[in-house]
């Protein structure tokens, strides 16, 4: 039987393959937790992506199903925007529309009279917007963005339908630090059909 020496430690050889070992398992769960990191970030990039367009349909739908269509409805000329009003509501804890003294309503952006409103991107943005007109002065303060992230907004009014499509598209290539594998893009076409 061998007798073990105290005094003799490991060898060269023998630390060089255990920091081989140690290289490859660390190596191997760097690239799994990369891994995870970026399917994580596309699945929370694709859930981002649908709570941008849902909150953007939502906003849209509740206030263009307001107005009338045709006459207080106007169409971009570059088909990336969109400018109407709506009835006023009275004041009355009721909710009821006001109407002029013929018994018309009254339009605008749903409080104030003669005021409009209008969905659009700026030229500087991807930021789908809202802001109020008082004729063709914007109201000051009264720009806030509906959703990001938005590479198109377009709205058309087919011939003879009576109804708005409008088309949103959703593209992002990096979320939360992480860069996309490819972007993600999400499409919505909504339609709407005004008040008669």
């Amino acid at each position: 039987m061998r007798k073990y020496n105290a005094e003799k430690g490991l060898t060269l050889i023998e630390i060089m393959i255990s920091l081989g070992i140690l290289v490859i398992i660390s190596s191997l769960m760097l690239a799994m937790t990369g891994t995870g990191r970026t399917s994580w970030a596309v699945a929370s990039a694709k859930l981002y992506l649908s709570s941008q367009a849902r909150q953007a349909v939502n906003v849209i739908q509740q206030e263009l199903s307001l107005s009338e269509y045709g006459t207080r409805v106007i169409l971009g000329s570059d088909n990336r925007s969109v400018r109407f009003s709506i009835p006023i509501v009275k004041p009355e804890p009721d909710g009821s529309l006001d109407l002029t003294a013929t018994g018309d309503l009254k339009w605008g952006n749903g409080t104030i009279e003669g005021y409009s409103i209008e969905y659009f991107i700026p030229s500087d943005t991807t930021n789908l917007s809202r802001r109020v007109w008082d004729g063709s002065t914007e109201v000051s303060g009264s720009r806030r963005v509906i959703a990001r992230d938005v590479q198109s907004f377009s709205i058309a009014a087919p011939g003879g339908t009576r109804q708005y499509d409008i088309t949103l598209v959703f593209s992002i290539s990096r979320y939360l630090g992480t860069r996309l594998p490819t972007p993600i893009t999400s499409n919505l076409t909504l339609t709407v059909t005004p008040m008669n």
